[in-house]
């Protein structure tokens, strides 16, 4: 009797390769309430290391300044954002009748079109959505995203007030000094490559939301604010977020005025500006060095949000990137990089 050792070998292998795959999967989909923030915590934590180094580097403004600078302008930032939120509830909840009239007349007039079974059916999932009843739920889910991104501060907090230190022990890990060098070399590149990456992302959805405010402000739409801060974090899922950043909006101005001809002009203003944002301002600022694959980004996007619901729909991308600069800085891995991307990307130093 003989003992094929390479075949064992090979299904030891494939057996530890399926352990680490569930074992990693088990992690992310239990472990996604101590996670999520912590991701959350690094990806803010790269965004004000981005600003600060541009109020350092543009401004000529001492360290010592710019940090706590960078700190107070997002804090207001966020301030700004809870207030929004809050403040326009209660008007929307007054709309709402307005609103639900105006939908039940536009159901009836396409009636005709769409046949009246399928228009029964609809008129009563309409009778059903009692918005005093999913109001509740949906103000407790709120509560507690504002929670967790208080804990989002905290370990940002700490990961700004010790990044120096992190790095340091990291490099010191290895006992062979090259090793060391490359190590520091490699984590600098992804370090740079990732604020460089959110820091230009979060300026191009502040145009984005900002430019999107304008048009909603100028048609007159109701919850300009609320739509504009939901256009913002809608810009860092590509496409896709895009996509819903013109549809919501243009959905609103159909139920809300009279005419459709509100709804033409938002759709087309909207889609537009999102078009040239996304097709010629960003590719200017961003370069071709992450032009992630379209089928990677909707794989992607199925992934995290299986896994982690609406929180892995905004962080599919930026981890998605992330694991693309790191990919591209390791040697041996630079082929991870090219798979993720367009193949006019050149992910190689």
């Amino acid at each position: 009797m003989t003992i094929d050792l390479g075949s064992n070998r090979t299904s030891l292998q494939f057996m530890a390769v399926v352990i680490g795959v569930s074992a990693m999967m088990l992690a992310l989909t239990y472990g996604a309430g101590l996670l999520i923030p912590i991701i959350v915590a690094f990806i803010l934590t790269n965004v004000l290391e981005a600003l600060i180094e541009q109020m350092v580097k543009h401004f000529k403004m001492p360290q010592l300044i710019a940090v706590p600078l960078c700190v107070i302008i997002v804090f207001l930032l966020i301030s700004a954002f809870v207030y929004i939120i809050v403040d326009q509830v209660d008007e929307f909840i007054a709309a709402w009748p307005r609103y639900f009239n105006r939908l039940a007349g536009l159901i009836d007039s396409m009636t005709l079109l769409l046949g009246q079974e399928i228009m029964t059916r609809v008129q009563t999932a309409l009778s059903n959505l009692n918005l005093a009843t999913h109001l509740p739920s949906a103000v407790g889910s709120a509560g507690g995203i504002l929670l967790n991104f208080g804990l989002v501060l905290i370990y940002a907090g700490f990961l700004l007030a010790e990044r120096g230190r992190i790095f340091k022990s990291l490099v010191q890990l290895p006992r062979n000094p090259i090793e060391r060098e490359n190590i520091a070399t490699v984590l600098t590149a992804v370090s740079d490559g990732v604020r460089q990456y959110l820091f230009v992302k979060t300026v191009i959805s502040l145009i984005t939301a900002a430019t999107s405010y304008a048009i909603l402000r100028y048609l007159g739409l109701d919850f300009a604010e609320t739509w504009a801060l939901i256009i913002f974090f809608l810009n860092y899922i590509p496409s896709i977020g895009s996509a819903l950043g013109v549809v919501f909006p243009a959905l609103l101005a159909l139920v809300q005025f009279d005419t459709i001809t509100p709804f033409f002009v938002l759709a087309i203003g909207l889609t537009a500006l999102q078009f040239s944002i996304g097709n010629i301002l960003e590719p200017a600022l961003m370069g071709r060095s992450l032009n992630l694959s379209p089928f990677v980004i909707i794989v992607s996007l199925a992934f995290w949000s299986t896994i982690w619901g609406v929180a892995g729909a905004f962080l599919a991308v930026p981890i998605t990137a992330v694991i693309v600069i790191l990919c591209r800085e390791i040697k041996g891995c630079e082929w991870v990089a090219v798979l993720l991307s367009n193949a006019e990307t050149k992910p190689y130093p």
